[in-house]
């Protein structure tokens, strides 16, 4: 059976152990027992070991007795393991949709090793309940600037669910006051700040125009490439010249950001680039730009994707050919109802220089009191 090389050091491949059913219909491999699945992770110990796809599904969904006996075991599996089984499961889930690995996360939001405990942040992005929220807070505090930086994005998607009143209100509040906090220290790590900008970038916080002019203004690419991104999440028409402007940018880090805010932001204006950009050789940048286009959905953007598509299959570049169909499925359901989110035939102001917003004195995250985290009834009280 073909097998996939993975970023993460695993040759690894979920349709090695799928079967169809005699209705002609797919079936997940079976997970294997928590002593099987263990036995699999001490066998995998080295960077071309196979990990069965039957283990990846034996680590999701862990109930009480199977959380006690990893446990048990996770601290003997060798730390390079660990690192490569989270950093694997991380990108598992953000494809496949069946696989649950919170109750893996918290424990390994425990381990000694701070690349583990930051890799397994990645695990948990679908992840929208309170118990989890009260996790990535207490790892704010975390003496490792990587498991900050994991934990401040991860509660960006509490800030916008709070936005959009999916979540509660004094909650998400408090994750902002943490947050600008965060980016407010001078003394924190360059990338925690970055995290923090992308993550409050998702409200409506009078703070952020003036954080994001002050980043992307910066000398530090980084911080620039995170006010990109910030611009598009904001949703704010002032940014529309700018991402227009990075979009021929040199630097590829700030063109995929570019990219995705003309995408959310649904410039019109950027088809003909993003058109450019879905043929250059960065194949990140090709995928951002198809599926930038999709959430445009004007008739050239729709029109230009039925040509990728086209031309994807006949290349048999399966993943590229899969984004197009999904982004022309996305402007289609766009174009039926037209209406392009900003006029772009109105000419918007400049980017001025913006009057720094001083806020007031936002509480010391370090006052966030953990008694808050309470016990809900679930399958890992054992693991706090």
């Amino acid at each position: 059976m073909a097998k996939k090389p993975t970023k993460n050091g695993y040759d690894f491949d979920f349709d090695n152990d799928l079967d169809d059913d005699s209705n002609g219909e797919e079936r997940h491999p079976q997970p294997f027992p928590i002593a099987e699945t263990i036995a699999a992770l001490h066998q995998t110990d080295h960077s071309e070991a196979v990990l069965p796809a039957g283990a990846i599904y034996g680590l999701s969904d862990l109930v009480d007795e199977s959380v006690a006996a990893l446990k048990q075991a996770w601290p003997k599996i060798p730390v390079e393991q660990r690192r490569r089984t989270v950093r694997l499961l991380a990108e598992i889930s953000e494809t496949n949709f069946d696989l649950d690995f919170e109750a893996l996360s918290y424990l390994a939001f425990e381990d000694p090793d701070p690349e583990v405990r930051a890799e397994a942040v990645g695990m948990t992005w679908y992840v929208d309940s309170e118990r989890m929220y009260h996790r990535l807070m207490k790892l704010v505090k975390d003496e490792a600037p990587v498991v900050r930086a994991a934990a401040v994005e991860g509660l960006g998607r509490y800030i916008r669910d709070g936005e959009l009143e999916e979540f509660d209100a004094r909650l998400a509040e408090q994750a902002q006051k943490v947050v600008l906090a965060r980016y407010d220290d001078l003394r924190e790590d360059d990338e925690v700040r970055r995290r923090a900008l992308e993550a409050i970038s998702f409200c409506g916080n009078p703070r952020v125009p003036d954080m994001i002019y002050e980043a992307y203004y910066s000398d530090d690419l980084p911080m620039k490439v995170s006010a990109l991104f910030a611009m598009g999440s904001s949703c704010d028409a002032r940014w529309k010249d700018i991402v227009l402007k990075e979009l021929n940018n040199r630097e590829p880090e700030i063109r995929f950001e570019a990219v995705r805010a003309a995408g959310q932001l649904e410039l019109t204006a950027a088809v003909r680039r993003l058109i450019e950009l879905a043929y250059e050789d960065d194949y990140e940048i090709r995928l951002m730009s198809v599926w930038a286009m999709g959430e445009i959905g004007s008739k050239e953007a729709r029109e230009a994707l039925a040509g990728i598509m086209e031309l994807a299959d006949q290349n048999e570049d399966d993943e590229l050919a899969e984004a197009a169909e999904e982004a022309l499925g996305m402007a289609s359901l766009v174009g039926e109802h037209f209406f392009p989110m900003f006029n772009l035939e109105d000419d918007l102001d400049d980017v001025d220089d913006f009057d720094y917003v001083l806020d007031e004195d936002y509480d010391d995250f370090d006052d966030y009191d953990e008694d808050d985290d309470e016990a809900d009834g679930n399958n890992w009280a054992s693991l706090n």
